[in-house]
């Protein structure tokens, strides 16, 4: 049977094979309020009331857009590496409900590398040429 993760195992979990989504309360303690009002740490999807024009107040249209606040965050649903980065900022874990474990790895990590070896060879090539053009054309 598996044990719900504890904030002390969470802190304690680096970049491993095994991985956690969770579904945590946390809270921002007051003297964070002021530092972190334009970005808080965990933003949300919510939907917005978007005023179309000043002559026409009755007409809104709701859209949804990521905004922040820093209000206490119920059942926030986000990585583990993420809650530890917000934790170790200053916000306060309350608690955890519910705890996905997954397995974790770099796959697209050998893709990136080759990509960067194509991008270091293109600009090889293009210094290459140009330098070829200067000394045959002139």
């Amino acid at each position: 049977m598996r044990v719900m993760p504890t904030e002390k195992d969470i802190r304690n979990k680096k970049q491993a094979e095994k991985g956690w989504i969770l579904e945590a309360d946390s809270e921002y303690p007051p003297e964070l309020h002021k530092d972190h009002n334009s970005y808080s740490l965990a933003p949300e999807e919510k939907v917005m009331k978007i005023e179309l024009s000043s002559d026409y107040p009755d007409l809104a249209e709701q859209q949804r857009k990521a905004g922040s606040h820093t209000a206490r965050q119920k059942k926030y649903v986000l990585h583990y590496r993420n809650l530890l980065s917000e934790v170790k900022l200053g916000m306060r874990l309350q608690k955890v409900h519910r705890a996905l474990e997954f397995t974790q790895e770099c796959w697209a990590e050998p893709h990136i590398w080759m990509n960067t070896e194509y991008c270091r060879t293109a600009v090889f090539i293009r210094v290459l040429c140009f330098v070829l053009f200067i000394v045959l054309v002139l």
